[in-house]
């Protein structure tokens, strides 16, 4: 939901909201339906984790090579094909643990407890326990916990770098925008995960957990395409070469058969073949 191109009262009255603030019996089955306010991420298994660098074109025509090597005696050549692989797989582990890091530090949860009008009265929650609708107040120096719509900001400007990258604080305000705004321009909102640098806010929680803006953030990071555009390429080139290579050996395979080889002779000369341009590659 686009809440930026919104009024206020158009906002509170989506969220099925007051400028009271949720009752605390609404507000308590929100948090049953909808969940906590944390931001989780589901782990890969340990299995796919170990397979995941092996598991390309790439790898598998250096497996290949090796194969072949060590089939013909070259114990050199398939020891660095050996090194290569092991390379390789150790530089996507230490990134992986880097990402992984990164992740564990978006979903660790920090006490934080917010002010909120619940039936009218101001009290204090557990940043956690937000929910949709909730009406909080924030102040300089707090931390945002959860998306959220202005309806008053007091010479308000926050600071969003951790999820937009803009270093300089940005003035916020209450109007309604266009659609064609993007997140950093969107300045009657607040993000998750950003800071109050100067001024008052008091704002209506429109998205919390994983559906918060730095939540998405999150999953993108989490579900990530391990292939750039350059390996993508090279994986197909690679694939059409073993294509090209694969169907010159069956015909080379069937030729000898043709011609009154016997099949363990047959399937030698087309190893053999097939091994040709590989060592000198390594040498």
């Amino acid at each position: 939901m686009l809440y930026h191109t919104k009024t206020v009262q158009q906002t509170l009255k989506d969220l099925d909201s007051t400028e009271n603030g949720l009752a605390i019996t609404e507000a308590a089955e929100r948090l049953q339906v909808h969940g906590k306010n944390i931001i989780t991420i589901k782990g890969e298994p340990l299995w796919r984790k170990l397979i995941e660098p092996f598991a390309n074109v790439f790898m598998l025509v250096l497996f290949l090579a090796a194969a072949l090597s060590i089939g013909h005696g070259d114990y050199f050549d398939a020891s660095i094909i050996g090194v290569i692989m092991f390379a390789s797989g150790m530089i996507y582990y230490i990134q992986r643990f880097s990402t992984e890091r990164i992740l564990r530090a978006l979903q660790k949860h920090t006490v934080q407890a917010v002010q909120t009008l619940r039936d009218g009265r101001v009290i204090e929650v557990d940043s956690s326990e937000l929910v949709t609708g909730d009406i909080i107040l924030l102040g300089e120096g707090e931390k945002v916990p959860a998306d959220a719509r202005l309806l008053l900001a007091n010479s308000l400007r926050t600071d969003e770098s951790q999820l937009t990258g803009e270093s300089e604080p940005i003035n916020k305000q209450t109007e309604k925008l266009g659609e064609d705004k993007e997140v950093y321009e969107r300045t009657n909102m607040l993000f998750q995960g950003s800071f109050i640098v100067s001024g008052h806010a008091t704002a209506v929680v429109t998205a919390t957990g994983n559906n918060t803006e730095f939540g998405q953030l999150a999953a993108l990071t989490e579900h990530r395409s391990t292939d750039s555009p350059v390996q993508i390429k090279i994986d197909k080139l690679i694939t059409q070469i073993i294509s090209v290579t694969g169907g010159i050996a069956v015909i080379v395979f069937a030729l000898s058969l043709w011609r009154g080889m016997e099949l363990t002779e047959s399937l030698r000369f087309v190893m053999a073949y097939q091994s040709v341009p590989y060592p000198k590659v390594f040498r």
